[in-house]
């Protein structure tokens, strides 16, 4: 067939959407690639598309310019995604698509733009009250090596964490994929912090029940296994954690707690620190208590409204906290876990469960009171532990547990108890060192307003120590 140059023109232009149905020409030109999309990163440019719905579609042909390593490339068909690395950030390329059918024809060039960049996301040091970490800008998958540790007093730096509650630590170096916070946990050398930390001040000691019934104060107890304070909480203790109140979003006030029976309240501690904290209310120690467990990361105990009780001015949400016995976080213990404890923790060893002290049945072996305190309080763990290696559960300071008093105890089985749940009063135990040898014993009771108040001196004498499951 002999064909003029204006047939050969009409020929070349003759498209699919020309053709008559049912016919079947060699030469038509493929469709074209619809719905191109670009993506830009560091030095590198995703160009994704759909394909034509073309039978006899064979492949995709993209090159770019400037003309970037390997341009141009072929994408089979059904592929329709390419990744294009190598690329100068911040210069503009030129992509060409055209798609090629199994004869070789090509379709009309479609072409997009598109700037590779380097992303850079801010990785944030939330420090919990410690010293300032500056932020860092890292490159999109670029790795975060250890940041700096911060700092906060006596407190140990105890690693970052990639969430607020603390419960996934981070490993390092550390791939950033997006804008990072990561939050640092603390632990004390002189609070004591974890169940497993060992060789601090004031360690946990884990007292496990031995799965039998134990009797106290007329009634018969189990007790899930738990752990206890070795001492009263100090006033070193206490400073350190409530210095901390504001930075947490909690409200202890500055006056509260007093150094010993006679030193400075609220003020900052000095040689005699290592006294018990005295003058504080109830309110103001399950709220200490709640902040400890912040600080940590651990769950709060006590709970108002189902959030955890932060403001120990707020009568109303402590008169009626929350005990969750099962939370990890810190607590007072209930008055049978305290008993239990002051008797040594083993009702089989009679010798010990029996003392009319915790220790000893000689009062001046493991108390200060009104008999050999010369009427101060005394540094803790100063006298012999009880057969579990816990001081000062007779004398020194009484200790509030976290029982709303009641007069009657009742006589049927419990399972841990926690006494009465709200009230104005509270139970303190353990006798303190202005009073005599009788309120140093380990069954002796008491109550005490939950507040402070001025009609109430004799708060001088009360303090607490922590437990936890």
């Amino acid at each position: 067939i002999l064909l003029t140059g204006c047939d050969v023109l009409s020929f070349l232009e003759y498209t699919k959407k020309d053709k008559p149905s049912g016919s079947v020409t060699e030469n038509e030109l493929p469709g074209i690639v619809t719905g191109i999309i670009t993506s830009t990163d560091n030095g590198q440019v995703t160009l994704s598309w759909t394909d034509p719905s073309d039978s006899d579609l064979a492949s995709i042909e993209i090159s770019s310019s400037p003309a970037a390593v390997g341009s141009p490339w072929t994408v089979l068909k059904g592929v329709q995604t390419r990744v294009v690395t190598g690329l100068t950030n911040g210069t503009t390329y030129t992509f060409t698509i055209t798609s090629i059918d199994t004869s070789g024809n090509r379709s009309v060039i479609q072409t997009v733009t598109a700037t590779p960049n380097i992303i850079y996301y801010t990785v944030n040091f939330e420090t919990n009250g410690g010293s300032a970490v500056t932020s860092q800008t890292i490159a999109k998958n670029g790795t975060l090596s250890t940041p700096t540790s911060p700092l906060l007093g006596v407190f140990t730096f105890a690693g970052w964490y990639t969430d607020i509650n603390m419960t996934t630590p981070c490993s390092f170096p550390l791939t950033i994929t997006g804008n990072t916070t990561l939050y640092a946990k603390w632990s004390s050398s002189s609070v004591l912090v974890t169940k497993n930390t060992l060789n601090i001040t004031n360690t946990i000691t884990l007292i496990g029940v031995a799965g039998k019934s134990s009797r106290l104060q007329g009634r018969t107890v189990n007790l899930t296994s738990f752990y206890m304070g070795k001492s009263e909480v100090t006033y070193a203790q206490w400073y350190e954690v409530k210095s901390l109140a504001g930075a947490n979003g909690y409200n202890i006030p500055t006056t509260a707690g007093q150094e010993g029976n006679d030193g400075g309240v609220g003020a900052a501690p000095t040689v005699a620190s290592g006294e018990p904290v005295t003058k504080l209310s109830w309110r103001q120690a399950i709220v200490w208590c709640n902040l400890l467990s912040k600080i940590e990361g651990l769950t709060a105990c006590y709970t108002y409204g189902g959030s955890p009780i932060d403001d120990s001015d707020d009568a109303t949400a402590c008169d009626n906290a929350v005990l969750a016995l099962t939370a990890t976080g810190y607590r007072l213990p209930t008055e049978a876990e305290w008993e239990f404890a002051a008797r040594g923790g083993n009702p089989s060893n009679t010798t010990n469960w029996n003392y009319i002290y915790s220790g000893s049945d000689t009062v001046g072996d493991v108390a200060w009171y009104s008999g050999n305190s010369t009427t101060v309080t005394h540094n803790a763990m100063t006298k012999a532990a009880n057969l579990l290696g816990i001081y000062d559960m007779s004398g020194n300071a009484y200790e509030w547990v976290n029982d709303a008093w009641y007069d009657t105890i009742p006589t049927t089985p419990e399972t841990d108890p926690i006494g009465g749940t709200v009230g104005t009063q509270r139970t303190k135990r353990g006798g303190a060192y202005n009073t005599g040898a009788a309120y140093c014993g380990v069954g002796y009771r008491i109550s005490t307003y939950n507040k402070i108040s001025s009609s109430i001196a004799n708060q001088q004498n009360l303090g607490f120590r922590i437990a936890r499951r």
